[in-house]
């Protein structure tokens, strides 16, 4: 028996065994009994249902069984927005350095933040931004992007490498009433094998823009991604991917979703519900527009989508709900890239020029949405 699954409402809260490899069985009864503590439970939905499944050796899924949970009265805890905006301009080898990643974090913090504040469907909004720029702060490193997170799955933390970020110290583990939104906008890269990294700032020096083994190690890996957000139990999870081929940090070594003994970051957002917006197609780039002192897929989210209004689409009944803008974002970025393109148009990642790279000559994201909750958080309300 491998990879026992328990889910709280479709998504999953706990796993045995943690890491990959065999449940222990006992040998006298071939059977095991298995205890999942500490399993949070949200104050806004009664009853729940909780689900189990695993796999065998050949990762063939078993039987799923089924129980419905009531709990007793409670006293309902604050909901908490966490916004967390991850901006990186400024490499330790220049010749990766951005114009506008840090541009998208500081917006896409300010007025998301202010937005979802205005619902007042929260208690409190939390906005954190990391960001790094030329002769400015340098917060936007593996080490605090992975303690920020950490603090959000409730895990132990290098917390002082986030002292003197605003509202850092405001991060606590996210419950099932919250929301949490990741956005990061710099570079990413696609590598072998479905291979998906992220540059954080802290890369190492180099005057070479290749994906070395060197900057493997140092750059946030689907697999960094996966192990860091599998404990965060949020209501709802959301990641912006403002990046070059971005849309590979789900769809590595063919992903497929579904009730799948996969490992990787495509399965664990199946499996936990998470809401994934990449800013281009796996084998194409994403662009920031000088013109526009932004990322395509940023602006068009925050600019265009949010201060605009023009994301109360689908329907148009002046609220924006969380599916509503990620959607928005998806069928806007096409439109936008045709309005603004330039032939030296800078592209996030390390690409061919885009006069002789394959793929689609018009920037599109792809959104992953794996969520099964009906009720649609609302991001904004208009006036």
């Amino acid at each position: 028996v491998y990879d026992v699954r328990l889910f709280r409402d479709g998504r999953l809260v706990a796993m045995n065994p943690m890491a990959e490899g065999a449940v222990k069985l006992d040998p006298a009864t071939s059977s095991a009994r298995l205890r999942f503590g500490s399993i949070r439970l949200p104050s806004t939905r009664q009853p729940l249902r909780f689900s189990a499944y695993a796999f065998n050796r050949d990762r063939v899924k078993s039987a799923t069984v089924h129980a419905t949970y009531t709990a007793g009265a409670a006293t309902r805890a604050p909901r908490r927005a966490y916004i967390l905006t991850i901006g990186v301009n400024a490499h330790e080898s220049p010749v990766w350095n951005l114009d506008f990643a840090a541009n998208d974090a500081r917006r896409m913090r300010e007025v998301l933040s202010a937005r979802i504040a205005s619902t007042k469907d929260y208690e409190e909004t939390i906005g954190i931004e990391l960001v790094s720029e030329s002769g400015g702060t340098d917060n936007a490193t593996k080490d605090r992007i992975s303690s920020a997170i950490a603090l959000l799955a409730g895990k132990a933390a290098n917390v002082a490498a986030l002292q003197g970020v605003a509202n850092a110290e405001k991060l606590k583990p996210a419950t099932p009433d919250d929301i949490v939104i990741i956005a990061f906008s710099g570079h990413g890269l696609a590598g072998q094998g479905g291979a998906f990294y992220l540059l954080p700032s802290d890369i190492g020096k180099s005057s070479e823009r290749t994906l070395t083994d060197e900057l493997r190690r140092r750059s946030i890996s689907t697999d960094d991604l996966t192990a860091w957000l599998r404990e965060i139990d949020a209501g709802d999870v959301v990641m912006i991917v403002d990046a070059c081929h971005s849309a590979a940090s789900v769809e590595a070594e063919g992903f497929k979703p579904g009730p799948m003994g996969s490992k990787g970051l495509g399965q664990l957002a199946y499996d936990k519900g998470v809401r994934i917006l990449a800013a281009s197609q796996a084998d194409d780039v994403a662009m920031e527009s000088g013109k526009l002192r932004h990322g395509l897929l940023t602006y068009a989210l925050v600019n265009d989508g949010i201060e605009a209004s023009l994301a109360d689409f689908r329907p148009t009944d002046k609220r924006i709900e969380l599916a509503e803008w990620l959607g928005y974002g998806v069928q806007r970025v096409p439109q936008l890239h045709s309005e603004v393109r330039v032939p030296d148009q800078p592209e996030r990642g390390a690409s061919r020029p885009a006069s002789r790279r394959a793929g689609p000559a018009v920037q599109q994201p792809k959104l992953f949405d794996f969520s099964r909750v009906k009720a649609q958080p609302v991001v904004a309300v208009l006036n």
